[in-house]
């Protein structure tokens, strides 16, 4: 499975999945993948009386919404928990980039930069 999750936050040391979730985080890369509220399929959510109900589109793992309609899962995502917890997220994955370039460069004061 050649796949990754295409969301690279600018706080990635110190973020998890959850806390993207409940704030509707965006990412560095969501111009070419989505943010999280694109990548989020379904979800699985408790609610404060205690009920447990799946919002996404189609609210299965496998089905994809392609009518109108309320979109409840966008309802819970950037709500921060105030609406529910989310038990059970369903992702949308990406095939992963065939090439991958890192950068770095290095400035001393008075020198001409270097790669």
């Amino acid at each position: 499975m050649n796949l990754w999750f295409p969301d690279d936050p600018a706080s990635y040391p110190v973020n998890v999945l959850g806390g993207r979730i409940g704030t509707g985080g965006w990412s560095l890369v969501g111009g070419g993948y989505g943010h999280i509220p694109d990548n989020v399929i379904s979800m699985e959510v408790v609610l404060p009386t205690g009920a447990v109900i799946r919002v996404g589109e189609g609210g299965g793992r496998k089905i994809r919404k392609s009518s109108s309609g309320f979109r409840l899962k966008d309802l819970f995502i950037g709500h921060q928990g105030t609406l529910g917890i989310c038990t059970e997220v369903t992702l949308d994955l990406a095939p992963r980039p065939k090439l991958n370039y890192q950068c770095s460069s290095r400035c001393d004061r008075g020198k001409t930069p270097t790669a």
